[in-house]
């Protein structure tokens, strides 16, 4: 309470999809910045850079705002959306898209509203949306959009330890024989049972700075993060070629639902990994060693693309 009076959240505005949906989305002005333009956009592009972060399946943008503030005083712009199915984001209904892969439309949206240049623009994901990012560093449209990629906390679907994590959780729950069900569906052209909850979320997280949590997600939210299946994760991950700036942070505490460094590491030693040892899931958002490894990793690559 006393850190949200001292640093109180920016107001929410909205930026519109191509289906014209008003998406929610906190913008985060560093110190001297020119100001926004008249659509949020940067006047003088990449005088700072740009960061996105991009919060889990449970959580809304506002779990972001102590590390928003913390990169916005290291003097980056912060853009913090609240995607589609979560807090003001909502038309598609509570935890639901309404088609797969919709959250990166609509990422692709913010990029366009905002007008971001692709050689200072950083991307932080969370939690599903950190499994999110494996997905996209893999792939040569996205690496054309964002200059490095920080998976936090990912989810990286089926991979036995993070089911593990996941069984011993109080948190969450996830019924994996309705989504091996739709998705067999899928394959034959049948997606009338996307709209199915397929991911439940158990408790109020506790946390400071997070105003509530989603109960639930469908299989078109749950599925379009990726990678979802296990042999899916080791493909995806060694697909992401050398030169592809990426940071990927584990939480290494006994309340972690899994640290996948071990995992992860092996299968693409050209990246940086790190474990941030005594961070739980969800409290690895609030740890000042998070913003100062995001902004270590933001300050390398900024100078080496000079």
């Amino acid at each position: 309470e006393k850190y949200a009076k001292k640093n109180p959240r920016p107001p929410i505005v909205l930026y519109k999809a191509r289906d014209g949906s008003g998406l929610g989305i906190r913008l985060y002005e560093p110190p001297l910045f020119d100001k926004f333009d008249k659509n949020g956009a940067s006047i003088e592009k990449c005088k700072f850079p740009n960061v996105i972060l991009h919060h889990g399946s449970a959580l809304d943008g506002s779990s972001f705002h102590p590390l928003a503030t913390k990169l916005q005083k290291f003097g980056m712009a912060v853009y913090v959306p609240d995607i589609r199915g979560h807090g003001a984001s909502i038309s598609s209904g509570e935890g639901d898209l309404d088609y797969l892969w919709q959250n990166l439309d609509d990422l692709e949206d913010l990029l366009r509203h905002f007008d971001l240049d692709p050689s200072c623009t950083f991307i932080v994901g969370h939690s599903a949306q950190g499994g999110g990012l494996w997905h996209m560093a893999s792939q040569k449209k996205w690496r054309n959009k964002f200059a490095g990629f920080v998976p936090v906390a990912a989810m990286m679907g089926l991979h036995p330890e993070f089911i593990r994590g996941i069984a011993a959780s109080n948190f969450v729950s996830v019924n994996l024989a309705r989504i091996i069900s739709i998705s067999i569906l899928n394959t034959m052209g049948i997606t009338w049972f996307n709209h199915q909850q397929t991911t439940r979320f158990f408790k109020k997280l506790g946390v400071k700075g997070v105003d509530d949590y989603h109960k639930h997600c469908t299989y078109n939210l749950g599925m379009s993060h990726g990678p979802m299946f296990a042999l899916d994760y080791k493909t995806v991950v060694a697909d992401v070629p050398e030169g592809t700036l990426v940071l990927s942070i584990s939480a290494g505490s006994d309340e972690a639902i899994a640290d996948l460094t071990p995992v992860l590491q092996p299968l693409s030693p050209h990246l940086e990994h790190a474990t941030l040892s005594g961070a739980t899931h969800i409290g690895i958002l609030f740890e000042k060693k998070l913003a100062n490894k995001i902004n270590d990793f933001v300050g390398k690559a900024s100078v080496a693309a000079l």
